[in-house]
């Protein structure tokens, strides 16, 4: 663990010695939309059912899947499918809580991903660039820290296109629109809560949960009620 994170859990160790005695653990803060507002909702009442409770903090989001693979924090929120392949201590409860799509935004209406000679991506979102990893791409992967930072660099066509998980650009999408940029969807990705290791205990116990909230229709309301 670097010096940062070594301070980072003294901080948090302080902050929530009485939270700990109490069952609840910790998770960063996502940015605010219905997708993180629904998953923040299900997952406080998945774990309500456990007898413990769910509190969210601001965190650095850069340095987040770190810090939770150290234990700084209990887990993430949600994450694509990939996430243990670079971070081992985090287990993947294997119930998927949602889907996204991965997109492709450009100027160009007829350029696949292979034609665009530099992508942008968002340095702290694994999926991107495990996407283009996977298939190979052979351009520019240009790394930035934010959705608008990302979409500066296609609006000023500084790069040929932007690789997006959907529903992170979504506020952006009238704007985009105006400026005839396309989006064509490239990949469907599951998104999975993740846990550090030292709750194995509970994984089995969120599965058959999260099971059992699917059977009775609680995911389908949840997802109904904030647009999903």
């Amino acid at each position: 663990m670097n010096i940062t994170l070594r301070a980072l859990a003294l901080c948090l160790l302080i902050f929530s010695s009485t939270a700990i005695s109490s069952n609840t653990l910790l998770f960063n803060r996502p940015a605010d939309n219905p997708q993180s507002r629904y998953v923040i909702e299900l997952m406080t009442l998945v774990y309500k059912e456990l007898g413990y409770s769910l509190k969210v903090i601001d965190f650095n989001h850069q340095s987040a899947l770190v810090a939770a693979n150290e234990g700084v924090l209990d887990g993430q929120l949600g994450r694509v499918d990939s996430v243990t392949e670079q971070y081992p201590a985090l287990m993947q409860i294997s119930f998927p809580i949602m889907h996204a799509n991965l997109q492709l935004l450009s100027y160009c209406k007829t350029c696949s991903m292979f034609g665009s000679e530099s992508i942008v991506i968002i340095s702290s979102y694994v999926a991107p660039e495990a996407y283009l990893k996977d298939q190979n791409y052979q351009g520019e992967i240009i790394k930035v820290k934010s959705s608008s930072a990302q979409l500066n660099l296609l609006i000023q066509k500084k790069v040929s296109a932007a690789l997006v998980v959907e529903f992170h650009v979504k506020k952006y999408r009238e704007k985009l629109q105006s400026l005839d940029i396309t989006s064509k969807t490239l990949h469907k990705i599951n998104i999975y809560h993740y846990l550090h290791k030292k709750h194995a205990k509970l994984v089995p116990q969120i599965n058959h949960i999260l099971g059992t909230m699917a059977k009775e229709g609680t995911i389908a309301m949840l997802k109904q009620k904030y647009g999903i």
